[in-house]
């Protein structure tokens, strides 16, 4: 692991993300990214589209984690954001889903920042529930419960 560099910056959290302009060796291809949930925690899968033939590749995943997020650095890169509550510390991936780029424990200055950006899904699913259900469509509705976990009745 490199030592954290906290000149960049990160905005943008999210669950998932698709790219249409990724780096696939010399050429370029459409990428996603989409949060699992499973029993152990959550984990990210990327997958790129096959140009060779119609589909897409193998999704390549991290380690499961208790929460992540896909967020942009202010370097124009994707990176995801994981936090173990386990080990009181939030992991910085690169964007091949297979480094880390550095560990920020509990008690370091930037954990708090990083933590409060990967609540904002969550808070942002949970403003969504809370809207009336005119104003919301169903889509946006079943997004938020789908990140929150929750049940949307019609």
């Amino acid at each position: 692991m490199s030592e954290y560099n906290n000149s960049v910056k990160f905005s943008n959290p999210r669950r998932e993300a698709e790219f249409d302009d990724w780096p696939f060796g010399r050429h370029r291809c459409r990428c996603r990214f989409v949060v699992e949930t499973g029993r152990a925690g959550e984990r990210v899968a990327r997958t790129t589209e096959n140009k060779a033939r119609t589909g897409w590749n193998k999704p390549k995943r991290t380690t499961y984690a208790d929460r992540f997020v896909i967020v942009d650095g202010d370097d124009s890169k994707t990176y995801l954001l994981s936090r173990s509550e386990r080990w009181q510390s939030i992991c910085i991936w690169m964007s091949d889903c297979q480094h880390t780029l550095t560990r920020v424990q509990a008690d370091d200055t930037p954990y708090f920042g990083l933590n409060a950006l990967i609540e904002t899904p969550n808070e942002q699913a949970r403003q969504a529930l809370a809207t009336d259900a005119d104003s919301a469509s169903m889509e946006e509705l079943e997004a938020a419960a789908e990140i929150l976990g929750k049940a949307v009745e019609p």
